[in-house]
């Protein structure tokens, strides 16, 4: 992006480049906190979000990538077994997280809390 709009410091100078990029970091927060303002129960949305995506990414992925890259055939029994108990975790863990997320949102709906 700051390819694309030429923002560097050969193109613009240092402080033309600090001024842009304190000025997009701004109105970036300035939309994010206005996205989460007008969401009714932002903060439970993301809870619920964060369940899915933070466990697949930390537990599910790194595990089928590197099944995917060595191939079935090469990794030994025991790392397959591994492989497969971590995946196991990782869908559990991202099972409960996404009940207690249903929960909380839940909860708050019927509270009225947004």
């Amino acid at each position: 992006l700051e390819l694309a709009l030429g923002v560097m410091p050969g193109i613009l100078g240092k402080k033309k480049e600090l001024a842009w990029r304190i000025f997009m970091r701004t109105v970036t927060m300035g939309v994010l906190l206005g996205i989460s303002i007008a969401i009714p129960y932002f903060g439970q949305v993301i809870d619920l979000v964060s369940a899915i995506s933070t466990t697949v990414v930390f537990f599910m992925v790194p595990v089928f990538c590197y099944v995917k890259l060595l191939g079935w055939n090469r990794i030994p029994k025991y790392e397959l077994l591994l492989c497969g108990v971590l995946a196991a975790i990782g869908g559990v863990a991202c099972v409960w997280g996404l009940i207690d997320a249903i929960k909380s949102l839940q909860t708050a709906v019927q509270l009225g809390h947004g």
